[in-house]
């Protein structure tokens, strides 16, 4: 820097108060001359262009009129929104939406869909209190389209918090303002078929995502065909129909480039959790060693986190810990270089259990501590109640079972604030996991009973979970000489094993040592 053209003020506040001593006047004419030599300048910010007009509008000055100075405001703010969006800059995306939502050139509705456009990068950011204020102050404002499309998202935060009962007042609402619009129509159903996949209702599900995508395409409107496409991939994923959910992501390649926002484009992370879903964890990690290199190509923090955290994994699968928490460190630099609060605490909360795997349960504890704080300045809910269950394992691990019991009963309260009665049911099997272990096996039995007709009374279907719990149920039946029972849960258990595949999901310990437990029943009760 030369010190014959450039002054710098030694402090901020002497810099402030020079500033503040000039006639408001001359200040204005400092900024616009400002103004002219920043359009000059191609690499010039754009922010720093829009904040010198919007500074230089504020008073009377004869360099650029005043009409003039708000259009290069608007355009510098514009410029500025889409090279954020294309550099996954969402601190500077909304920077940018809510001055825009306050710009007297845009019309109404323009600021509305600007005001709503801020959840997005909120969210990202784990910011969901500010993303559910948003939408809340606009479904209050507003009626009509931006009511209904402010309802979704609302229905979209709530359900990411883990809050489901505010997420489907939220879908309801918007229901009820019956859109004539198809793209809108799209979201709602996008929406709602999302909500019946978070509750396990997977037929429920696989209609409505099939409406909307229907609906999308018929109205061109391609990002909402690709939020289908991705629901439903995440569906037959979930529903062990690997070839359909491929499939799905191979007609999300097809949609032509240009017709997608950036992030929308990559489907490696996605094709690579098909993969590792079946079992094929070598073809996996290729997938997922891809999408980190395009991300990296593109500057998508957000995806190399996403990449990197499922690099991490397949480490864990493979018994592979300082790998693995070699792949979870560098995700959680990466979320912490941008600000990403909710992907920080999801990989964080990984490397407690990779801690906890390796037998170091201090260190276990202090990365859940730290996920748990993350989690809760984000205002997830769900989350911070699945920490709390960690937690309770490695207090079990060391045999410290009224602590374990404790953390359980910590996170069955904080999912039942959350309104999320499947993580409700997950918690009370963990304490009848306890109570199984510690021979108190009248208490697991009715915990076990509990949690399955939770399952079952929210609409979840036949899966995995089930399947084990029954598997467990039988054993602790049999320890208790009600054999009669033991038989009948054992037929109801062998049901649920079929149904869910459970044979075809071997490739996990606890998978196969529920296997075993069964065979052994079998064998026993025959």
């Amino acid at each position: 820097m030369n010190a014959e053209t450039v002054y710098l003020f030694r402090h901020a506040v002497v810099r402030d108060a020079a500033y503040q001593l000039q006639p408001p006047g001359d200040r204005s004419e400092l900024h616009a001359f400002t103004v002219r030599v920043l359009q000059d300048d191609a690499s010039a910010p754009p922010l720093d262009l829009a904040e010198h007009a919007a500074l230089a509008a504020q008073q009377a000055q004869s360099v650029i009129p005043a009409n003039e100075l708000r259009e290069i405001e608007l355009h510098a703010l514009l410029r500025g929104l889409e090279l954020a969006r294309a550099r996954f800059e969402p601190e500077a995306e909304v920077s940018c939406l809510r001055r825009l939502d306050s710009h007297p050139a845009l019309s109404a509705q323009e600021r509305v869909e600007r005001r709503l456009e801020q959840t997005t990068p909120l969210q990202t950011l784990g910011r969901l209190d500010e993303a559910i204020e948003v939408c809340e102050d606009v479904a209050r404002e507003a009626d009509s389209t931006p009511k209904c499309w402010a309802l979704i998202r609302l229905c979209e935060a709530q359900r990411n918090r883990g809050n489901l009962q505010a997420a489907e007042r939220a879908l309801q609402e918007a229901e009820t303002l019956a859109p004539a619009d198809d793209a809108m129509r799209a979201m709602l159903e996008t929406a709602a078929g999302r909500m019946h996949l978070q509750r396990n209702e997977l037929e429920l599900a696989r209609v409505r995502l099939e409406n909307a995508e229907a609906l999308a395409r018929k109205a061109g409107a391609w990002p909402g065909v690709d939020r289908a496409l991705n629901a439903l991939s995440i569906l037959h994923r979930t529903k062990e129909e690997y070839t359909i959910a491929l499939e799905c992501l191979d007609r999300l390649d097809e949609i032509p480039e240009a017709l997608l926002p950036a992030r929308h484009r990559a489907t490696s992370n996605s094709r690579g959790n098909v993969l590792w879903r079946q079992g094929r964890s070598d073809e996996a990690e290729v997938q997922y060693q891809k999408a980190l290199q395009d991300a990296k190509d593109k500057g998508d923090i957000p995806d190399q986190a996403i990449a990197l955290g499922n690099l991490g994994n397949i480490c864990l699968d493979r018994d592979q810990i300082e790998p693995a928490m070699r792949c979870f460190r560098q995700a959680v630099d990466v979320c912490r270089e941008v600000g990403l609060v909710g992907h920080t605490a999801l990989y964080t909360m990984a490397l407690g259990s990779c801690y906890r795997r390796l037998g170091n349960p201090e260190s276990a504890l202090a990365a859940y501590d730290e996920a748990e704080a993350l989690n809760q300045r984000a205002g997830n809910l769900a989350e911070v109640s699945n920490i709390a269950a960690n937690k309770g394992l490695v207090h079990a691990d060391m045999d410290r079972f009224d602590l374990a019991l404790a953390e359980y009963e910590r996170a069955e309260r904080i999912a039942t604030q959350a309104n999320s009665p499947l993580r409700v049911a997950s918690h009370l099997s963990r304490q009848a996991d306890l109570f199984a272990a510690t021979s108190r096996p009248e208490q697991a039995v009715d915990l076990y009973r509990k949690s399955l007709s939770l399952r079952r009374e929210h609409g979840a279907e036949i899966s995995r979970p089930d399947a084990q719990l029954q598997i467990a149920l039988v054993a602790l039946l049999k320890e208790l000489g009600r054999i009669d029972e033991a038989r009948a849960t054992l037929r109801t258990a062998q049901e649920y094993a079929e149904q869910s595949n459970l044979a075809g999901q071997a490739t996990r310990t606890s998978i196969r040592n529920s296997l075993t437990k069964l065979a052994e029943l079998e064998a026993e009760l025959a």
